[in-house]
């Protein structure tokens, strides 16, 4: 997702949106066996985000561009509809 947001690259943003998909897939199997597991989650967002940001910064480094801080929520994760807004404009 921090790469879909911030990365000015046109490809290979169907492969991130794929998987960005199979982890929601996967996590949503995960959840549907284990209900606390989302309130784990919920308690943990802040490091998860702050580990996929150290893994997206790598990524995003040879484009300059260092991610910010968003806030996506959990609904926001698992919600299949939604996407990230990219910041240089891409869809």
């Amino acid at each position: 997702m921090l790469n879909l947001e911030f990365s000015p690259a046109v490809e290979p943003r169907l492969g991130w949106m794929e998987a960005v998909i199979n982890h929601r897939l996967d996590a949503a199997r995960k959840l549907t066996d284990s209900p606390s597991l989302r309130r784990k989650l919920e308690a943990t967002l802040a490091t998860c985000y702050r580990n996929g940001g150290k893994l997206a910064a790598l990524r995003l480094r040879h484009d300059g561009i260092p991610p910010a801080a968003p806030s996506y929520t959990l609904d926001q994760i698992f919600d299949e509809d939604w996407w990230p807004a990219n910041r240089h404009g891409l869809s």
